[in-house]
């Protein structure tokens, strides 16, 4: 992460590009691996959560999600697995207009998993990324105001402006 940081830091966006080629690289070569997956699924979280991409983050923002998507889609996973899907869509919904919308319909998709442990962390990560979110943050500070205890009659006027 230091290298990556570095690079960040002198502005040589070729190398990290390169970098992330690579790394994205390695993720298509193993592609449905059992035993590699949910390991470059952790080490992708932890670089995305460091920062160390943001710059190139969005360029290379829909190719990760093809491979994600890709790797959920093929048979049953582990459950470790699709936990950690999770937050990289999460991840993901930093990314551009259209890798936010793909993003966010895989995110509601686990929303309504059969499995009550993934709706229930997919419910607070996606929760705790769009508080993060700085263009749907006055949306939700909407919500705390709003008074739900009332009949959905009421409630429903502040809910149609969002």
């Amino acid at each position: 992460m230091s290298y990556l940081r570095q690079l960040v830091a002198e502005n040589k966006l070729d190398e990290l590009n390169l970098v992330t080629r690579d790394i994205l690289n390695v993720f298509q070569e193993n592609l449905n691996s059992v035993r590699l997956m949910p390991y470059i699924f952790n080490f992708l979280d932890h670089l995305l959560s460091s920062g160390c991409l943001d710059s190139v983050f969005k360029s290379m923002s829909r190719s990760l999600l093809t491979l994600i998507r890709t790797e959920m889609t093929n048979g049953g996973k582990p459950l470790k697995l699709l936990i950690s899907s999770v937050d990289l869509y999460c991840h993901l919904l930093r990314g551009d207009q259209v890798t936010f919308a793909k993003s966010i319909i895989h995110l509601l998709n686990l929303l309504v998993n059969q499995i009550p442990r993934v709706r229930k962390i997919t419910a607070t990560k996606l929760y705790e990324t769009l508080l993060t979110l700085t263009d749907i943050s006055p949306s939700l500070a909407n919500h705390k105001t709003t008074s739900w205890p009332f009949p959905a009659t009421l409630t429903k006027t502040k809910t149609s402006k969002l």
